[in-house]
């Protein structure tokens, strides 16, 4: 444990973020993330940073939605507004003492409160566009996590580890070579006009040009391994079946269809958790708009355990976000809701870009992408 959360501090701190002398630092996160805490102080210090923890207790957090009036879920402290206005970084680390902490709260009320977080994430979204803000996410694995991801938490412990590439002596050379690889995709991307995945049950076409794909490699997200883009509002057509079950607010949600017309979500079900799917996609005008699409690249994480930060990052895999796009990819699109839904490819997916196959069973056509290849080192 102590090996892991050295080697990711110094990831998160010197590569991830590259903090500099001076800057404000916030480290987000719960008590269960202790080890890993300790050693991104000593590592933000080291380079002349101002850290400040942010210690929440998860728990806390449906007592507080269940028992707040409709006044208090709108709340924004001024508080949270000014950190958002003013710290030059932020360390995200989810480390929950139970995954599915809200799944028998009120749907309606979830709602509500995570709308009220709005205003600081365009803040941070916008300055982070502009270069005025850097942060990172992680996770520390915990018991919760491992539980869900059905697996024992030393399986999960090494599952973390080798996602992360963090059995190299130095994983930030690693991700430095991968960055070249995320390159080359996002330039390909980048020449393309139309967008179209084909699967079981799934047709989608989308529009994008004038839009930009940002290629990801441990900068916002650790582990990482995803290229992304905004389609263009009104564009997104067609249907798309996502079998894997995602939790999100805490909320299992299942098997979800939905139907595109005119770029929004003209029909949506699920077979588990579909009162919360219907609600959160009726939760302002942008949330039935798709504001991200993407591919994910990283090839150390080979099964889906339930949680965004791995499963969207899956090599072979598409995802889509329903909701809140983000501005350095063009993104027009608003909402409180940014919601990734993954769609496997490897058995028998295929993406299009301009009519040519640019992926088939989640593999590149192009030979001069490598990505296999350096994730077997």
């Amino acid at each position: 444990m102590k090996d892991i959360a050295k080697k990711l501090a110094k990831v998160l701190v010197n590569y991830s973020l590259n903090v500099q002398e001076g800057w404000r630092v916030a480290v987000n996160t719960t008590p269960l993330a202790e080890p890993l805490v300790k050693e991104i102080i000593k590592e933000i210090l080291k380079t002349g940073a101002h850290p400040k923890t942010n210690i929440h207790l998860d728990s806390c957090t449906p007592v507080f939605i269940r028992n707040a009036n409709d006044k208090q879920l709108s709340y924004v402290h001024e508080t949270s507004l000014l950190e958002a206005k003013t710290l030059d970084a932020r360390i995200g680390i989810n480390a929950t003492s139970d995954t599915r902490l809200l799944s028998k709260v009120d749907t309606k009320k979830i709602s509500m409160f995570y709308k009220s977080t709005e205003e600081i994430r365009d803040i941070t979204l916008k300055r982070s566009a502009d270069g005025d803000f850097h942060w990172v996410g992680t996770l520390w694995p915990t018991e919760a996590f491992a539980k869900e991801a059905e697996m024992s938490y030393e399986d999960f412990f090494n599952f973390v580890y080798k996602a992360g590439n963090l059995h190299l002596d130095d994983p930030s050379v690693f991700w430095k070579e991968f960055e070249v690889e995320q390159d080359k995709l996002a330039s390909i991307l980048n020449k393309g006009k139309r967008l179209r995945v084909l699967s079981k049950e799934t047709d989608l076409k989308m529009e994008i040009e004038g839009r930009k794909w940002i290629p990801c490699s441990g900068k916002l997200n650790f582990p990482d391994g995803e290229v992304f883009t905004a389609p263009v509002e009104g564009s997104v057509e067609g249907r798309v079946r996502y079998r894997w079950p995602t939790v999100y607010q805490g909320v299992l949600v299942q098997d979800i269809n939905l139907i595109f017309k005119n770029g929004e979500v003209a029909d949506a079900s699920a077979k588990i958790g579909e009162e919360h799917l219907l609600s959160l996609i009726n939760l302002d005008k942008g949330a039935k708009v798709p504001g991200e699409v993407a591919i994910g690249t990283n090839y150390s994480i080979d099964r889906h355990i339930k949680n965004i930060l791995f499963d969207e990052k899956i090599g072979g895999t598409f995802h889509m976000a329903l909701g809140k796009g983000y501005p350095e990819s063009g993104s027009k699109n608003n909402s409180a809701l940014h919601w990734d839904m993954i769609l496997d490819l490897r058995e028998e997916g295929k993406i299009l870009l301009d009519d040519e196959v640019i992926q088939e069973k989640g593999k590149f056509t192009d030979p001069d992408l490598n990505f296999e290849k350096i994730f077997k080192k």
